[in-house]
């Protein structure tokens, strides 16, 4: 009975001294893993705590407009709508009031957005200050330029115009006049270089085409009439001498022969 007690506590205490060892690995392991979700988290944190891109713009809300205002536009001089990079554009926008009071136009904005991501914004143009009264019943237009950055290459890109307004309440609307895709196309100014480029090679090989075919023309007709006239001078020469040779001969023997 003594030797079994005695084995029996020694399992106990084996099995006692097993467990004090792994108490600490596991709670090791524990806090580890606390960490672990503790540093995720604090990951995820920071990922939404990070800034939006400078290009990222809020889309307007065109719906917010007055059931008693109308807008328009007209492209006077761009009405396929291609514009010139890097060159000045107008557009006329139209604000009508159908309704029973006043409204103030404040001002009239536009912008160039990504032709398939409206929120994306490419280049911002010129805010407008108007603060111009429209009477019930009026229609007045607007003059806005605007001007395509020259760096631009020819491709499609969204315009959106949007004129701002209020009325007698202070009550504010907006309303897209224009939001529609325009073709951006090549500079006027690269045009015009590269035709001038291309009309003075055109002149350098006009010019190199006659310089070719005329001067050997020249050189060969001068050289064949040379040959010709040398020729001719040198046989007459020679002929008229022997002729006169042989007449010469003739003419005195038969004055030789008289005497005798």
């Amino acid at each position: 009975v003594h030797g079994e007690f005695t084995a029996h506590a020694k399992m106990m205490s084996k099995t006692l001294l097993l467990l004090l060892l792994l108490v600490p690995t596991i709670m090791f392991a524990g806090v580890r893993a606390q960490d672990d979700v503790e540093d995720i988290e604090d990951t995820e944190t920071t990922k939404t705590e990070e800034p939006e891109e400078d290009n990222e713009a809020p889309v307007i809300d065109t719906t917010e407009k007055s059931e008693f205002a109308n807008v328009y536009y007209v492209f006077p001089d761009n009405a396929d709508l291609k514009f010139p990079a890097g060159s000045v554009a107008s557009v006329l926008v139209g604000f009508q009031n159908i309704g029973d009071s006043g409204f103030v136009v404040t001002s009239l904005a536009g912008s160039l957005r990504h032709p398939l991501d409206n929120s994306y914004l490419i280049q911002n143009l010129s805010t407008v200050p108007l603060e111009t009264f429209v009477a019930p019943g009026q229609l007045i237009n607007f003059n806005y330029y605007f001007r395509p950055h020259d760096s631009f290459e020819p491709h499609q890109i969204n315009l959106e115009l949007v004129i701002h307004y209020k009325d007698d309440a202070e009550a504010t609307y907006w309303d897209a006049a224009f939001n529609s895709t325009i073709d951006i196309t090549e500079s006027i100014e690269t045009n015009d270089v590269g035709s001038v480029f291309s009309t003075l090679i055109l002149i350098g090989i006009v010019a190199g085409i006659f310089y070719y075919f005329r001067v050997p023309t020249s050189s060969s007709s001068s050289s064949a009439t040379k040959v010709e006239t040398g020729t001719a001078e040198d046989g007459d020469d020679e002929w008229l001498e022997n002729h006169n040779a042989v007449l010469g001969a003739q003419k005195k023997t038969p004055a030789k022969n008289k005497s005798d």
